[in-house]
């Protein structure tokens, strides 16, 4: 047979196909590789083409980040040059704030072992640093202190609504604070006469020498930075 270009007889009666003319001993070489695979593909149903390989991704490099830093100098020691000496005895000012927080009030500088056994006893029942710094009569009578500064003489709102009926005796509800931080400590709410006389022993003999005692405001202060030790 004579074959044309397309690959097929002359006289074959198929269209002839508009792709490049193949010599037939091409497609036979074709068909003979290619054969046994498009066979097996087929009775799968599907050709199923393997899927490229996985390329792995290069590496990643450490950044640092700023928060990391910190932390890195942070955790770098540091000798700190800070002190209390004027707060506390010789013996103990060596100790952690956490320390002295829970030692007896006789490590404050200037509280000396009779007045801390004073103290210690009833009715007052105080005994460490920690005691004195939460003690409700010091919080109260430095509050009533603190906001007598800001007081009007005769120039309370007709309708304000602020009170102190929990805070001091009865008698004392209707009193200005000027007067209130000049008169015993007995006037605060829960201090007996016994109280207030063994807080005079100590130096207290007024609310306002109460509310500026400087042993509170250092147990106040010790056990603050304590909790944050």
């Amino acid at each position: 047979k004579i074959w044309d270009r397309t690959g097929l007889p002359l006289h074959s009666p198929h269209p002839r196909k508009l792709h490049p003319p193949v010599h037939p001993m091409s497609r036979l070489a074709f068909l003979t590789n290619v054969g046994p695979l498009v066979s097996s593909q087929s009775r799968l149903g599907s050709a199923v083409s393997s899927p490229p390989p996985r390329v792995a991704p290069p590496p990643r490099r450490h950044l640092h980040s700023s928060r990391t830093v910190c932390a890195a100098a942070k955790a770098t020691a540091v000798t700190p040059t800070f002190n209390i000496n004027n707060a506390v005895m010789k013996s103990c000012e060596a100790m952690s704030f956490k320390e002295m927080a829970d030692a007896p009030l006789d490590t404050l500088q200037g509280i000396s072992v009779r007045r801390a056994t004073t103290l210690a006893n009833a009715p007052i029942g105080i005994k460490t640093i920690r005691q004195l710094a939460n003690w409700k009569f010091a919080a109260w009578a430095e509050a009533l202190v603190t906001l007598q500064a800001t007081e009007e003489a005769k120039a309370r709102h007709e309708g304000a609504m602020m009170s102190i009926e929990h805070v001091v005796d009865k008698g004392w509800e209707g009193k200005t604070l000027t007067e209130i931080i000049n008169a015993s400590p007995e006037v605060l709410q829960g201090i007996s006469e016994e109280g207030a006389a063994r807080l005079a022993t100590a130096g207290l003999k007024t609310v306002k020498q109460l509310g500026k005692w400087k042993y509170y405001r250092w147990a106040k202060s010790i056990t603050l930075l304590a909790d944050k030790e």
